[in-house]
């Protein structure tokens, strides 16, 4: 016999809702008190390392080579938002070996704190914002945001290794600079002879007074800081290229940087004999930032040999199709 329903059980049981399966993401469902919760623990990250951004901001604004650290945490904030979709989707949990991590981090960063040290100050904080990320967001949610949270390093400004590398690139600036200036000099009647660190420029057999020097500041040192960080975030925004040539790209910025200075102090002793005040003042600096225009130019010509020479065409074509 088969049993029978009423008409009432029947429609009760039709119009029964159905439950949705709630949110997994990071944010997905997340109840008002957690993303207060959050907003509260944010406050507080910053309140408590809000003197290593002070500390930063006023070690970069006594140093010229590192004004480009002001653009850093945008680009960062820019990177998390390229794949925010995919942040969203990441499903978020505690996850309690991060605690002992951020409580060591805070340890060295309050000791840091006492001490007055600037620079290693900067870096736990980076640290600490990773392990904190860590503790509340998990593995997966902290791969997600390791490389926008270590981007911040480059607005780290640190004295470490720079004068020697300083030193080595005034070297090859006049080394390079000078060579350029006598191949192209063939056809202007110029000459360049190279003292060290110091060009000596010759117009139809006139010594040029006073001679270039390639001082500090014209080592290349500021570009290099900054096209690194800037090709660096470029870099890792091709997401759909292979990782070798991102890679590649990344490490490509320093030879590129260097390139442009070159081409920037030749191109000064090549307009020098008509323009002397190229070498200094408003001019000079106009110069040297206009070099990242070709810089850009050259990282974005590699990055489409590398794509031409390396990766087969009709690979090419799928993924523009």
């Amino acid at each position: 016999m088969i049993p029978f329903e009423s008409p009432s059980v029947m429609n009760s049981a039709s119009v029964q809702p159905k439950l949705q399966p709630s949110g997994t993401g990071t944010d997905a469902g997340q109840p008002l008190h957690g993303r207060l919760r959050l907003a509260l623990l944010a406050a507080m990250f910053l309140m408590v390392h809000w003197p290593a951004f002070t500390i930063n901001a006023q070690v970069a604004s006594e140093n010229p080579n590192w004004g480009h650290v002001y653009l850093v945490p945008f680009i960062s904030l820019y990177l998390v938002w390229q794949q925010w979709g995919e942040i969203r989707k990441t499903p978020a949990r505690t996850f309690w070996w991060g605690a002992p991590l951020l409580a060591g981090g805070l340890f060295m960063y309050l000791l840091l704190l006492e001490l007055g040290r600037a620079t290693p100050l900067a870096y736990f904080t980076i640290f600490n914002m990773g392990a904190l990320i860590l503790f509340l967001g998990g593995p997966k949610l902290a791969r997600r945001l390791a490389i926008p949270v270590a981007y911040l390093m480059f607005a780290v400004p640190t004295d470490l290794l720079l004068q020697p590398i300083s030193n080595l690139l005034q070297g090859v600036a006049a080394r390079g600079a000078g060579v350029l200036i006598n191949a192209v000099g063939l056809f202007m009647d110029l000459q360049a002879d190279r003292l060290g660190t110091t060009i000596q420029l010759c117009k139809s057999g006139v010594t040029l007074a006073p001679p270039l020097n390639i001082a500090e500041a014209c080592s290349g040192l500021r570009m290099l800081m900054a096209f690194a960080a800037l090709g660096t975030a470029m870099a890792y925004m091709m997401r759909e290229k292979p990782r070798w040539i991102r890679v590649t790209l990344m490490l490509s910025t320093v030879p590129i940087a260097v390139a442009a200075n070159v081409l920037r102090i030749a191109g000064m002793g090549l307009l020098y004999p008509w323009y002397p005040g190229v070498a200094s003042g408003d001019l000079h600096g106009l110069l040297g930032l206009f070099m990242l225009v070709p810089a850009i130019g050259l990282f974005l010509l590699l990055e489409w040999l590398l794509v031409r020479l390396w990766i087969p065409a009709d690979s090419r074509q799928r993924k523009e199709g």
